[in-house]
């Protein structure tokens, strides 16, 4: 793919030109290719294409997209859009970002926390003590929640 028309596609506005040279170099193995995608994949406000970016850069395998899409994963622009991004760095080496899977688990949507949680099981690490401890703590609040809310609603029912 010529390099020019990835990034004239890119930048053009048109979701359906875009996804077309994306899906052509998500084939390819050109870290040049993979400079140009991390780059939109930083700059883009379009999380459609942000999440196809995303993608592609997880087709090419390039480790140099580890950290973009993990300063994308913190940034709350993000929110509500997370799931794919983690799907992305299903093929790389995240074992340093522990804490962020861990926080996903925790405090995630439906798709956050179970992608997270699969990120984690394919680990093959010893998970250190202190996030250990973060989730039993979490258990132990979202038990304290549960009474609450229990205590609520029979509340509620008992005034019918």
């Amino acid at each position: 793919m010529d390099l020019m028309h990835l990034e004239q596609a890119l930048v053009s506005g048109s979701q359906d030109e875009a996804s077309a040279a994306i899906s052509e170099v998500s084939r390819c193995n050109n870290k040049e290719v993979a400079l140009i995608l991390i780059y939109h994949l930083k700059n883009t406000e379009n999380k459609i294409l942000r999440n196809e970016i995303a993608l592609a850069l997880s087709d090419i395998r390039d480790p140099a997209a580890v950290e973009p899409i993990i300063d994308l994963l913190k940034n709350p622009k993000t929110l509500g859009s997370r799931g794919s991004l983690l799907y992305a760095l299903r093929p790389f080496d995240y074992s340093s970002h522990l804490e962020l899977l861990i926080d996903f688990v925790i405090n995630g949507n439906f798709e956050v926390r179970h992608e997270a949680n699969y990120l984690l099981q394919q680990l093959d690490i010893r998970i250190p003590e202190n996030l250990i401890n973060k989730i039993k703590k979490s258990i132990d609040d979202y038990e304290d929640r549960i009474d609450l809310l229990l205590e609520t609603l029979s509340q509620f029912e008992n005034e019918k």
